[in-house]
């Protein structure tokens, strides 16, 4: 998740659509999204994996998206936010 935060600000500074490409690809993003449905009940029904859920299912829809239309620079930026915020999140936790 770190990644994808420094590799969406380094976009929204040098923006274009050839850049975004890389954000529009599943695979990492479907990665995220089957590891937390891997988890154990005890852990994954807690408000911290609740809203790591919500987050990568917020990036999985810009990211489809994205594959689909292209990204623009409001989706990175979206995407970014996102990425921050869970980025936050596990940091708090720890």
């Amino acid at each position: 998740m770190r990644g994808l935060e420094i590799s969406t600000a380094a976009i929204e500074l040098d923006f274009s659509p050839q850049r975004t490409k890389v954000l529009a690809q599943q695979d990492l993003v479907d990665y995220f999204a089957e590891e937390l449905k891997a988890l154990p009940p005890t852990r994954a029904y807690t408000p911290l994996f609740d809203k790591l859920r919500s987050g990568v299912n917020a990036i999985r829809a810009s990211s489809s998206k994205g594959a689909a239309e292209g990204l623009k620079l409001a989706d990175v930026k979206a995407i970014h936010a996102h990425a921050r915020e869970l980025n936050l999140a596990i940091r708090q936790s720890e």
